[in-house]
């Protein structure tokens, strides 16, 4: 009975002083606010040399700054170490910045051997940055390139246009590529679609900088992917003739785009029958059609109306499914939901949906809209 009372004392008393210790880091940090360094030192040197890892990232900081402190660098190292080897993360990068270029790679490898859990934080970008700069180590682009596709700050740190660069002109030397159009040309060709989506922005938005002068010049060098991406434009305006010109010109560069958009212009599309009519006493739809493009399927309806005002529109949950796969719709020429198109008693809509390409072997379908489903069969 004494030894169980015995620790039901010892767990109040570690409860009360552990809550003790949390106001104080409280209170401290409230005077750091409010600028009081010198109370607040005071405050924090007994939980510092406690322990506590905020507090001696805290006062580290102090000691750095000479705040409420006779200035002390060494103290500074002290304490933010301690902290830092509580992993506390803080600490590291506060680490990471007073030791400047020397030693940064020496202390960013330490603590994510040591706690491989900062390999996906900030340090881990650190890293990753010292193995592309070769920084306090030798160049290792693909060990750099590794490290931050594997970190939660990924695509922030994409975001950055110098941190990019260090990304994608690695990521362009290891594909043995001269240029970041080539690279995006590569990796088109290797179907790697959300790296690709990824450089091309970069390209688009941080090389060219929004501008289309950098295209055409590109394009007049005879870059392939240039090309390619020009003869799209052109494609896509309604210039199918100039559009074919440059198209031709980045196949024959051997670019895999050009060859894809070479493809697109001269394709002829495929019109198939598909047998489904829909009707009741107040309305009826018609399947007329439908279409199998390059890469895409049109779908063609006509809508009677009968008896009272109606409307149409698609809604935004629509697609298609064939072989169990689904395919995202990509056009339409009613409005989407919530517009509507006001339909009256006696007149017919004409309206199409397109979707993302179904198989040419396919012998039928269904669209899903809005919980309603359709399906399709599709005749010769």
């Amino acid at each position: 009975m004494k030894v169980y009372k015995l620790i039901l004392f010892s767990i109040s008393l570690f409860i009360g002083v552990t809550e003790a210790n949390a106001q104080s880091l409280r209170y401290a940090k409230s005077l750091i606010e409010n600028e009081q360094y010198l109370e607040a030192a005071k405050q924090l040197r007994p939980l510092a040399d406690g322990g506590n890892a905020e507090a001696q990232y805290l006062a580290a900081t102090l000691f750095f700054e000479g705040k409420g402190v006779n200035k002390s660098d060494q103290q500074g190292y002290k304490y933010a170490t301690m902290a830092a080897e509580q992993c506390y993360e803080e600490a590291i990068n506060l680490l990471l910045e007073k030791g400047g270029t020397t030693k940064m790679y020496d202390i960013a490898k330490h603590y994510c051997d040591k706690f491989p859990s900062l390999k996906k934080g900030r340090v881990g970008i650190t890293l990753s940055m010292c193995y592309l700069k070769g920084l306090g180590v030798e160049q290792d682009l693909m060990q750099g390139t590794d490290l931050l596709e594997q970190n939660d700050n990924y695509e922030a740190t994409l975001a950055d246009p110098k941190s990019a660069k260090l990304y994608w002109d690695g990521k362009m030397q290891l594909a043995d590529k001269k240029c970041m159009e080539d690279y995006a040309d590569y990796l088109y060709g290797k179907k790697a679609k959300a790296l690709y989506e990824k450089v091309t922005a970069y390209i688009f938005d941080v090389l060219y900088e929004g501008k289309n002068e950098p295209l055409e010049g590109n394009s007049n060098k005879g870059i392939g992917w240039a090309m390619a991406e020009k003869a799209n434009r052109l494609y896509n305006k309604g210039n199918a003739d100039l559009a074919l010109v440059w198209a031709t010109k980045a196949k024959d560069a051997g670019s895999a785009l050009g060859k894809d958009i070479y493809n697109k212009i001269t394709y002829v599309p495929q019109t198939y029958s598909i047998y489904r009519t829909s009707s009741s006493t107040s309305s009826s739809t018609d399947v007329l059609k439908f279409v199998q493009g390059y890469d895409y399927t049109t779908v063609y309806f006509r809508y009677h109306q009968r008896g009272y005002n109606n409307w149409v529109a698609t809604g935004q949950d629509t697609y298609l499914v064939c072989r169990g796969k689904k395919y995202k719709l990509i056009g339409t020429s009613l409005p989407m939901l919530p517009v509507r198109k006001t339909v009256r008693p006696g007149e017919q809509v004409d309206y199409y949906w397109k979707f993302e390409r179904i198989p040419d072997n396919a012998t039928e379908f269904t669209i899903y809209e809005n919980g309603d489903r359709y399906g399709f069969k599709i005749g010769n």
